[in-house]
């Protein structure tokens, strides 16, 4: 458990980083609301790769889902991640997705072996919550294949929620069927995350830490919870802090305060005469201001939150974390006796904490119930060990709050107001033709009820409903309108490429050296230069071998080539089954960003084609042989589609009688 902050090493985004032996694999999050800043943040953690490298890979390596009432975050804005929207059909079993959990899969650098990381925040994915907000995260990395009962049973319960909320999003981007792919860049790990978390299951009699209010609300929760992880003792101390309270027009105790104190009352869990304190915002605490008088009367005891970073005892950030603490004082003792606490996304209120999720009121919440180890009230023997290092609280006299005058009730909870709902459209496959245009496919019909943003205007033509001429520059999304029933839906819909990378940049020219490393590499990601887009060609223009290219340039082209032709048969006769669509995928990419190199040039003088050699069994993998199987025919499918985009198909093949 870690109190967010801008100094301390474990802020939010950190969740984000790869243990150690383990590079980021997939991961899924959601959450109420992100901005670009944190995510672009996050997500470089997760990748090692900047924004230029990951926006030139196209791949999506995390999936966010907010709420649906959130504006969406657009592909170009954030590379690697995806913002997946709300299908228009079906009724959602929550009202506001409140929840905010992520799930992150990482795959061990020397093995198949692979390790997943749930993380539970209190606060949102942005920036402000690195900054400006007192915030929670609460983090367990587990190895399905380790003894760890407790932790997998953690991260099948998150997974099943997470599952659950991914019936009501559109998906399709990671299934593509439009077009002449093979799948996209990065959907083979997506597929991988889902069927190693599906194959999991936990022991029975093990419950987890992780809970949500789909059938129940955290409330009802909370003591059997409590009583299975941290025992059944009774505490004489109780501790209450959230972002928001219920609303300021009740009279006497807030109601969700006095539920979960009757509630740990009659469960045995909390002695009658406990002390029991309440942490605010003093310029925001809704009901706790308005009811300050009936609280004191109740024998709450009221403290303004405190920021352990802040200087000369001001509070510099305000309380958004939502949290319980229960533990037994001792007097002389420092130790904090039979803790337990709760972080979660639900705010102390109706729809955050003791109502279930329903399409018409209830927030959709999760939290975690656990024993943190080690905790103490003061630190005497070590300092971080303090709850006030571990909670916005200091339970002295000048944090203390005595005068009604000094809360203020605030502002209400206000919802967004945009939306992020699925269009027909999900995305579009572009191709290359022979013509001055690329070729638009839909993955669904675009018909009349669909429109392009007016931004587009002159640079397409729409043939039928399957079919658009795009004319100039390769999109990376376009933002399309859809009319329907009185209403309009907008969206930016990301472009896959034809090697399946989704809304990417235009690849750059590669030089053999470049092509040398990528397929050395595999099946590693590319590892492209910040600045390589824009120091190597984009493509235009034919390259040429000079006539005045020394013999020994010629010798060396010839071998160059030839030396690369040999380094993919070695690597692709070594390649894993399971790995040969990526292989195929990265063998036509990178080629093709060698059509100005000038090897191929001189090759095309001598009017040889030098990928003729990787037709023959020998360059070829044993299951890949033939046409006989799947992978055959891809391979040579592949090889066709170079040898005619790169003009090399009808030139003399290598091995059947012809010399250089």
């Amino acid at each position: 458990m870690t109190l967010m902050s801008k100094e301390q090493a474990k802020a939010l985004s950190d969740q984000f980083i790869s243990p150690a032996g383990y590079a980021g694999m997939f991961g899924l999050i959601v959450g109420y609301s992100a901005d670009v800043h944190f995510l672009n943040t996050a997500i470089e953690k997760f990748t090692l790769q900047t924004t230029m490298q990951r926006a030139y890979q196209g791949a999506m390596r995390l999936a966010l889902v907010l709420d649906p009432r959130h504006a969406q975050l657009s592909p170009t804005a954030c590379p690697g991640l995806i913002h997946l929207p709300f299908r228009s059909e079906g009724k959602r079993n929550f009202s506001l997705l409140h929840s905010k959990v992520a799930l992150l899969g990482f795959k061990s650098l020397v093995s198949d072996d692979h390790l997943f990381r749930l993380v539970v925040s209190t606060g949102n994915w942005t920036r402000q919550t690195l900054e400006d907000s007192l915030d929670f995260v609460w983090s367990i990395d587990v190895d399905l294949r380790s003894d760890d009962k407790q932790g997998i049973a953690d991260i099948v319960a998150a997974y099943h929620l997470l599952s659950d909320i991914l019936t009501y999003v559109d998906t399709r981007i990671f299934n593509p069927a439009a077009g002449n792919i093979h799948g996209i860049v990065g959907g083979r790990d997506y597929h991988n995350f889902h069927r190693i978390l599906t194959g999991i299951k936990r022991t029975q009699g093990i419950k987890a830490r992780f809970f949500d209010n789909r059938k129940q609300a955290l409330c009802a929760q909370l003591a059997p919870l409590i009583k299975h992880h941290s025992g059944d003792k009774k505490r004489n101390l109780l501790l209450l802090g959230s972002g928001f309270y219920e609303n300021s027009e009740h009279r006497g105790s807030p109601k969700v305060l006095s539920h979960i104190h009757n509630t740990l009352l009659e469960q045995g869990l909390l002695s009658l005469g406990a002390q029991k304190h309440i942490v605010v915002n003093p310029d925001s605490c809704q009901a706790v201001a308005h009811s300050f008088g009936s609280l004191i009367k109740d024998k709450w005891q009221v403290y303004r939150a405190y920021d352990p970073l802040s200087k000369q005892g001001k509070q510099s950030r305000s309380l958004h974390g939502k949290f319980i603490f229960s533990a037994y004082k001792q007097r002389n003792r420092d130790s904090c006796g039979q803790a337990w606490v709760y972080l979660g996304s639900g705010n102390l209120t109706k729809p955050g904490f003791t109502q279930k999720a329903s399409y018409r009121v209830g927030n959709l919440e999760a939290g975690i119930v656990f024993s943190p180890k080690g905790l103490t009230w003061h630190g005497e023997d070590n300092p971080d060990s303090a709850i006030s290092n571990k909670f916005p609280v200091c339970l002295e006299r000048e944090y203390q709050v005595t005068d009604l005058n000094s809360l203020q009730s605030g502002s209400e909870f206000t919802e967004q107001q945009s939306q992020h709902i699925a269009l027909p459209i999900a995305y579009f496959v572009i191709t290359s033709t022979a013509q001055q245009y690329c070729v638009l496919k839909p993955n669904a019909p675009f018909t009349s009820k669909c429109k392009f943003d007016k931004r587009h205007r002159g640079q397409y033509r729409v043939k039928n409903t399957e079919r658009i001429n795009w004319y100039g520059e390769t999109p990376r999304q376009l933002t399309v309108s859809y009319h329907h029933d009185g209403m309009t839906l907008s969206a930016d819909i990301p472009v896959i490429d034809e090697f399946g990378r989704i809304a990417a940049t235009v690849l750059p020219q590669l030089e053999l050296d470049d092509a040398w490393q990528a397929f050395s590499a595999f099946p590693n990601a590319l590892s492209v230069a910040d600045d390589s887009i824009d120091q190597k060609g984009q493509g235009g223009g034919t390259a040429s071998a000079s006539s005045s290219t020394s013999s020994e340039d010629k010798s060396y082209l010839i071998n160059a080539m030839m030396g690369l032709i040999e380094l993919i048969a070695e690597k692709q006769t070594q390649v894993l089954e399971q790995d040969w669509p990526q292989w195929c995928a990265r063998l036509e990419q990178t080629l093709l960003q060698l059509k100005q190199n000038e090897a191929f040039a001189y090759f095309k003088e001598l009017a040889v084609n030098p990928l003729s050699p990787l037709w023959h069994s020998p360059f070829r993998p044993q299951f890949a042989e033939t046409v006989e199987n799947e992978h055959g025919k891809r391979y040579e499918k592949t090889l066709s589609r170079i040898e005619k985009k790169l003009e090399l198909a009808q030139l003399h093949r290598i091995g059947t009688g012809d010399a250089i």
